[in-house]
């Protein structure tokens, strides 16, 4: 029987465009685990959303357009309202709150964006991308940091910084530069017990978090939905798609913390199969 190991390990994010090039390598070595999930990695997205969708084997092209075409509409809501606000801080105040309400409903680990939009399910690293395509699409400078366990946004705003934390939707929206050093000090406070809260948990100021990075790519921040989501595999005794997502979660983002959970992945995934 496969061992089951509870991985209490997080992701992060940072911006850059997609001006990379996404299908070099091609990633035809990769286990695909759907057909829409080949073409956006072999021939590339449209839009970063499709790379967070093609993590789910559940969602097809044809599911694809229909969730896109909900982000489009709510983008251009949110776009026709950008200049009613008389501030920028009204304005990403409002934005954060009001995603908060409509569109982040409940709170559970190891989803995938595309459990946001069938049901309004989020985590941390779901909810984070979300504000990222939003904030990205809207034309601000955002920065995504990547802890042991958590991750959040800052915004750069053209007077002041600004922070935003996904699974706090009373008091995630953080104003000004020194505020926004408080928080963060929250999210990077050791624990001397090292008790661990879980993968994306809501809890930092107990897990001695510490920045592993602080401002990823957006490949980077793709391969971190895969490795969440092999996570979950692997938790659900699904040896196989863990392995196959952990593939896909180095080909984008070829981190130690990823390369060591595949070498593991692997390592006990072929100790079963020679049994």
């Amino acid at each position: 029987m496969i061992a089951r190991f509870l991985l209490l390990i997080f992701v992060g994010v940072a911006s850059v465009s997609l001006g990379q090039d996404m299908s070099s390598p091609d990633g035809s070595g990769l286990n695909f685990h759907s057909a829409f999930e080949r073409e956006v990695i072999s021939s590339g997205g449209s839009h970063t959303i499709d790379y967070f969708l093609a993590t789910n084997p559940s969602v097809d092209g044809q599911q694809a357009l229909a969730r896109k075409a909900t982000y489009r509409n709510n983008l251009s809501f949110y776009g026709s309202r950008q200049e009613k606000f008389k501030t920028e801080k009204q304005f990403l105040r409002y934005l954060f709150y009001r995603v908060q309400r409509k569109e982040l409903r409940r709170y559970q680990q190891y989803v995938s964006l595309a459990d946001q939009y069938s049901s309004g399910l989020y985590d941390c690293l779901t909810g984070t991308s979300l504000f990222y395509m939003y904030l990205t699409d809207l034309g601000y400078s955002v920065s995504l940091v990547e802890t042991a366990f958590h991750i959040y946004l800052k915004v750069e705003g053209n007077n002041d910084l600004y922070l935003m934390e996904s699974t706090d939707p009373l008091n995630g929206f953080v104003a000004s530069g020194m505020s926004v050093k408080q928080k963060e000090l929250e999210y990077t406070a050791a624990d001397d017990t090292g008790s661990v809260a879980g993968i994306s948990s809501r809890v930092k100021t107990t897990q001695g978090n510490g920045i592993v990075k602080s401002n990823l790519t957006e490949r980077e921040l793709i391969g971190l939905h895969y490795y969440n989501q092999a996570i979950a595999a692997w938790n659900s005794q699904n040896a196989s798609a863990a392995v196959a997502l952990i593939d896909k979660a180095y080909f984008f983002y070829p981190s130690a913390r990823i390369a060591h959970l595949k070498g593991l992945f692997r390592g006990q995934d072929d100790l079963v199969a020679s049994r």
